[in-house]
């Protein structure tokens, strides 16, 4: 047959118009429209995540949605031809079977693209309340397309395989959502246990789960895995719809695939999906689109491989001939060998990669505990490994077992392995004093993860306060919430200081510490204090005030459900220094009653302010905060009223610092650096994160950045801020400033009545109990008792009347504040479907009209 150019263009207009002309199209549009918009807005909880992200409020719906709507737009794509016996019609065209599928699925992929465009009202949704990162954006909307395309042409197929519209919508359903929990961390644990000797089968079965290649999209990574894997699943669907239609259609027998059952053929397409995926898995080809590059080599990374002067070895010890892990850290093996491949390149071979499968009783098992690498016990019951080991000369360093959730800060860790064991100089060495119990309480509380965490790559000695002498040995002394220092000590510091020591200093206007830790009552000893060395460096601390900050506010549970807490600061990268390496890229911090810094230094040292407040904040005293109640701290907020200014929370000074014991620069004083803080509970656990045994392992889960940006500061005082890009890899927090601008510009409307008449409230209760009081003294006449009452029975009236209007007003403050979040839901989750309801209405109606007229002429 001799095939024609312009017969599957013309294939193809027809089955678009076929979509288009009747309410099908329209109707998926529609509710898969308003259904992403309502899990969005109200199932995702996009307004108590609070940022201007869509990768866990938005995307993260698409593929169970596509799984159970793009079917319902498949299943007629070749179950109507079927039934009305056209599709020997159609192959009378000049056109070849391959081809007429081909351009019928693609006409199919038209009413999904639209759909999943029209979805951009949400992007625009989310720029106007924040500024989201459009890398995380382009590359999962990329990836949800592919998924509807992969499941479009698993419908088609579907479709080709019975005449029934509803049987065929089931099988596809079932076949999509297979696709999405093949993958999922269970069934890749229960696959482990159904068939323990056989990895490859694991392996293979699980390669085909999709949520895996998705999630990969979501990150902001455009993984040409994913998008082969992808790909895979459309040509091997629509390859097996070539096969049953010709099978079917009786023209096909003379290949081999055309005499096989249509089981046969889908069993036979999914194992060449998994085959493909599988081999594309060992490509690694993927390309970071993230705006803060959190999935690639940084600068500084680089810098220390390219300057290594001695080779350093690595040694990645992985379970890989038994099935003792689970697919997903499988998966995880492969990234991180993926990304040590990485590292042998930049490094021009300096960089050694070697891989061992430690099977019991083997040379690896062994090598593997030589090299302190040890098996841990998973939920299979058995031991598994994977840990890697890093040797240079003699000096050994390892990391015991890869956790998955520490994947984010994987090049921190590695990289920092690599220098250390590349220096022969040793580690460098911080001294700790503190008041707050930082290093733990005996026999009942642990030292602070944030000692755990320095521990990891730099000796600690613990000070006592009593010292004379600083050991020379220590490179930086950190302080911990300064209160009452002897002066036997501060001569020690002193000393320190002239030589070029540098320091961190933690301040706090209110130690929390010591009521999380019960060493004694916060009120006793709470407020820091070190007077020479504010007078030194003329920088002086709130010691009795902490900052409030409305726009900072932190939304917290104290055991009374969520509240608003002005005096915990909740900062982004906004408040961030991102001229400086400290605090660059450092995002979702938590600050407990921060005090704040005031003052200019003398000439010859330089200030860098490293965080601010916003300047919708204030000072107030840490006595008021102290055990705030619900309605207090609902009555803070409401009677907020910001000072026209904004207050450093943090602080860099270097140059030449006087004596702290004369004030004045002496002559043999050398260069030093500190970084004073304006709380120190901000590194005490309760406010870093939690410690949670898994796996007989004990892992610490952040909350926040609090720990990254005092480790920053520490690797600047020490010299390797290097690595500071690499550990403050983390998900950038973007809030959604412009509704918190909305908000608080509600709030404004009210504040100042709702003010009033809490005056008014408290000065008529003080009145209506002192006139009580008078009523219960006297006893000398009804008269003047009778004006008593009638006075009592007024303000008791005007109490209630003020009451029923402070009610009413922050009832109307609610509703206007839900009001701003209802209209966002509206109008993404209903006035945007009910528009493409009109045109899709306007444009049936239009046909009709059209086609009518027609009708009744051949009448």
């Amino acid at each position: 047959m001799k095939v024609s150019v312009r017969a599957p263009s013309g294939i193809f207009r027809k089955e678009v118009k076929g979509f288009f002309i009747t309410p099908i199209a329209y109707v998926f549009i529609v509710v898969y429209v308003s259904l992403l918009g309502l899990l969005t807005y109200v199932q995702g909880c996009f307004f108590e995540i609070g940022e201007a992200s869509l990768t866990y409020t938005f995307f993260k719906w698409h593929p169970w949605l596509n799984a159970f709507l793009v079917p319902a737009i498949g299943m007629r794509v070749w179950t109507e031809e079927s039934k009305q016996n056209t599709l020997e019609l159609l192959l009378t065209h000049p056109v070849t079977l391959p081809l007429l599928i081909l351009f019928k699925y693609l006409a199919a992929l038209v009413p999904l693209l639209t759909a999943l465009l029209l979805t951009a009202a949400n992007v625009i949704t989310v720029e106007y309340l924040g500024s989201p990162d459009y890398g995380p954006v382009l590359t999962a909307y990329l990836g949800s397309f592919l998924m509807a395309a992969a499941f479009l042409a698993v419908a088609c197929c579907c479709s080709s395989l019975t005449r029934s519209s509803v049987v065929s919508f089931i099988i596809s359903c079932s076949i999509c959502f297979l696709f999405l929990i093949i993958g999922s961390r269970q069934m890749g644990n229960g696959l482990v246990d159904i068939f323990p000797q056989s990895k490859w089968l694991v392996d293979g079965i699980a390669s085909i789960g999709l949520l895996q290649y998705f999630d990969t999209f979501q990150r902001g990574i455009l993984d040409f895995t994913s998008i082969a894997c992808f790909v895979a699943i459309i040509f091997f669907a629509l390859t097996a719809n070539y096969y049953i239609l010709a099978r079917r259609e009786g023209f096909g027998k003379r290949n081999i695939f055309g005499r096989f059952p249509s089981i046969v053929i889908l069993l036979l397409m999914l194992f060449g999906i998994g085959i493909v995926s599988l081999l594309f898995k060992q490509v690694g080809l993927r390309v970071d689109l993230t705006a803060n590059k959190m999935y690639s080599l940084s600068e500084g990374s680089k810098k220390i491989l390219s300057a290594l002067e001695r080779d350093v070895t690595i040694r990645f010890y992985v379970n890989e001939s038994a099935n003792i892990l689970s697919p997903r850290m499988r998966n995880y093996s492969r990234r991180v060998a993926d990304f040590i491949s990485l590292l042998e390149h930049e490094s021009k071979g300096k960089v050694k990669f070697e891989r061992y499968d430690p099977v019991p009783d083997s040379d690896a098992a062994v090598s593997a505990e030589m090299d302190n690498i040890h098996g841990t016990l998973l939920p299979s019951g058995v031991e598994g490994y994977m840990g890697l080991a890093f040797v240079c000369l003699d000096q050994k360093s390892a990391i015991p077992f890869l956790d998955l959730s520490r994947e984010p800060s994987l090049e921190y860790d590695i990289i920092r392995k690599i220098r250390d064991v590349s220096k022969l100089s040793g580690r460098k060495t911080i001294g700790v004093y503190g008041t707050v119990p930082i290093f733990g309480v005996p026999d009942m509380f642990p030292q602070w993860q944030l000692l755990d965490e320095l521990n990891s790559y730099y000796n600690i000695i613990q000070l006592f306060g009593n010292e004379a002498v600083i050991d020379p040995d220590i490179d930086v002394v950190l302080i911990v919430h300064p209160l009452g220092l002897n002066s036997v000590f501060e001569k020690a510091l002193d000393r320190y200081l002239q030589g070029g020591g540098d320091m961190m200093v933690m301040f706090d206007p209110v130690a929390l510490s010591f009521m999380f830790y019960r060493q004694s009552l916060v009120e006793q000893n709470a407020s820091s204090s070190w007077p020479r060395l504010e007078a030194a460096v003329n920088l002086h601390f709130s010691h009795t005030n902490a900052v409030l900050d409305m726009t900072l506010r932190s939304e917290m549970d104290r055991g009374e459900g969520l509240e608003e807490l002005n005096f915990i600061l909740s900062l982004s990268a906004q408040q961030m220094n991102a001229k400086h390496q400290i605090s660059d890229r450092i995002n979702q911090l938590i600050l407990p009653t921060t005090g704040c810094f005031h003052g200019t230094p003398p000439r010859g040292i330089k200030k860098t302010v490293l965080m601010q407040s916003t300047a919708d904040s204030a000072l107030q005293h840490v006595r008021s905060l102290l055990n705030v109640s619900r309605i207090e701290a609902e009555t803070m907020n409401r009677t907020f009223s910001p000072d026209p200014e904004q207050y450093d929370l943090a602080v860099l000074l270097e140059g030449r610092f006087p004596s702290l014991m004369t004030g004045k620069v002496e002559s043999e004083a050398q260069p030093a650096r500190i970084i004073v803080w304006g709380d120190s509970d901000f590194v005490s656990d309760p406010f870093t994160g939690e410690t949670v045994t898994i796996q007989g392992r004990e892992v610490f889960y952040p909350k926040n950045s609090n720990l990254t940006l005092v480790q920053n500061a520490i690797d600047y005082l020490c010299d390797s801020a290097e690595l500071n890009a690499a550990r403050s890899k983390t998900r950038n927090a973007r809030p959604l400033t412009r509704l918190i601008e909305l908000e608080r510009s509600a709030e404004k409307k009210y504040i100042s009545r709702i003010q009033e008449l809490d005056v008014l409230s408290a000065a008529l209760n003080k009145e209506l109990e002192h006139s009580r009081l008078i009523t219960s003294a006297r006893l000398d006449g009804t008269i003047r008792d009778k004006a008593t009452r009638q006075r009592i029975q007024t303000l008791e009236k005007k109490m209630r009347i003020a009451k029923n209007e402070l009610r009413i007003l922050r009832k109307d403050l609610r509703l206007e504040i839900q009001g701003i979040r209802n209209r966002v839901i509206i109008f993404n989750a209903i006035l945007i479907p009910l528009f493409w309801s009109f045109v899709g209405a306007g444009i049936l109606m239009r046909r009709h009209c059209k086609t009518r007229p027609r009708a009744l002429s051949r009448e």
